[in-house]
C-alpha cells in the first residue's frame, strides 16, 4: 500500500495502526518522502513508480486533495487525480480517495464525484480484502511457481 497523506509518516502510523509500502508526505518542508504540493507531476511520477514496481495490484490512499487545491487551481488538481485514477485502474490497483466532509464545494465535489465512486467504509474494506487476498495468493503461486 501507498500512502500519499498530509500528515508525517510516524504519525499516519500512529493513527492508523498500518504500516504502509512506501509513504509521500505533501508537505513544502524539502525532506525524504516529501513532495510539493505545487509538483503534481512529480506526485504523479513517485505513484506511478510504486505502481510498475510492484507489478499492480496495490492500494493507494491518498488524502489531502484540499492541501492541493491551496496550491494549485481546481481544474489542475482535478484532471491530476482523473489521470492517477486511470493509471491506477489500467494496473489493477485501487485509488481511494479520502475527502474529509465539507472541504470542497460543491461544485467541485460534484465534479469529483463523477469520476470517482463514493463508498461506505463497510463496503470499501470488503473491496480492500479481496484486493489483499488476491495478491497474496497471486504472490503464493509465484513462488510455487519458481
Amino acid at each position: 500500500m501507498l500512502v500519499v497523506s498530509r500528515m508525517k509518516k510516524e504519525l499516519w502510523v500512529e493513527k492508523y495502526h498500518l504500516e504502509p509500502d512506501e509513504f509521500i508526505w505533501l508537505s513544502r518542508v524539502e525532506e525524504k518522502d516529501a513532495v510539493d504540493p505545487t509538483k503534481l507531476h512529480m506526485l504523479q511520477d513517485a505513484i506511478l513508480r510504486f505502481l510498475r514496481e510492484n507489478g499492480g495490484k496495490v492500494i493507494v490512499y491518498f488524502e489531502g486533495v484540499e492541501y492541493l487545491i491551496l496550491y494549485n487551481d481546481f481544474p489542475s488538481v482535478a484532471k491530476f487525480l482523473f489521470s492517477l485514477r486511470d493509471y491506477v485502474i489500467s494496473n489493477e490497483s485501487l485509488l481511494i480517495l479520502y475527502l474529509p466532509p465539507n472541504v470542497l464545494d460543491r461544485t467541485q465535489e460534484s465534479v469529483l464525484l463523477k469520476e470517482f465512486e463514493e463508498k461506505e467504509e463497510k463496503e470499501l474494506i470488503e473491496e480492500i480484502s479481496q484486493k489483499i487476498i488476491a495478491r497474496a495468493v497471486e504472490g503464493e503461486n509465484n513462488i510455487s511457481g519458481s
